[in-house]
């Protein structure tokens, strides 16, 4: 599908259940795309997205089941909530480093097995990484201030059995690994614990 040049704007549910589309050109002139624009193209998949666009909406690609390669605008700030959800042939996505939150649920059930927050990254919300059974690494920049763990209810990872590792930058303000689990920066609360972790003990 060739979108008009003329387009700046992609709607809400503009292609909603586009079972047949396999591929998409998004023009220079778009600068946004709404909710659900692409949700559950079940064959799309591969998306380039220009670096015009300044906004995503939530669950702009959800349940698109089959997309495996996307480059994102660098000129988006935030990774609206379920943006990717249900992506389940998504294993991998270079975020921008113009990008500053992660909203909730937007990598739900992907099958990303490793993962770099890049340093600029404010705060993570609930679920971003819920149900990512491939996911076996995490490295969270020095920026991340709210890394949604505060509680079983706002936790940003959520039944991930494979992550074994998660890394932080020496350089955190607010964050610290001890054994392989992560602490407050001054080891006062313990945040999270890996699921993959093998310790028989702790």
């Amino acid at each position: 599908v060739e979108i008009p040049e003329s387009v700046t704007l992609i709607g809400e549910y503009a292609f909603y259940c586009c079972y047949s589309m396999a591929s998409i050109e998004i023009p220079e002139n778009v600068t946004e795309i709404g909710y659900r624009a692409f949700e559950r193209c079940k064959t799309l998949d591969n998306v380039i997205i220009p670096d015009s666009v300044t906004k995503l909406g939530m669950s702009v690609f959800s349940r698109c089941e089959n997309l495996k390669n996307i480059k994102l605008s660098d000129n988006i700030t935030i990774l609206d909530n379920c943006l990717f959800a249900s992506c389940s042939a998504l294993e991998s996505i270079e975020i921008p480093e113009g990008v500053t939150e992660l909203h909730s649920q937007v990598f739900y059930k992907t099958k990303i097995k490793s993962f770099y927050i890049p340093e600029g990254v404010i705060k993570i919300e609930y679920g971003v990484f819920e149900d990512c059974k491939s996911l076996e690494y995490l490295y969270i920049p020095s920026t991340v201030e709210d890394f949604g763990l505060t509680s079983a209810n706002e936790a940003a990872v959520i039944d991930c059995p494979a992550l074994t590792t998660i890394e932080v930058s020496p350089e955190s303000p607010y964050y610290t690994v001890v054994d392989g689990v992560v602490f407050t920066k001054d080891v006062k609360t313990l945040v999270y614990y890996p699921e993959g972790l093998e310790n028989t003990s702790y």
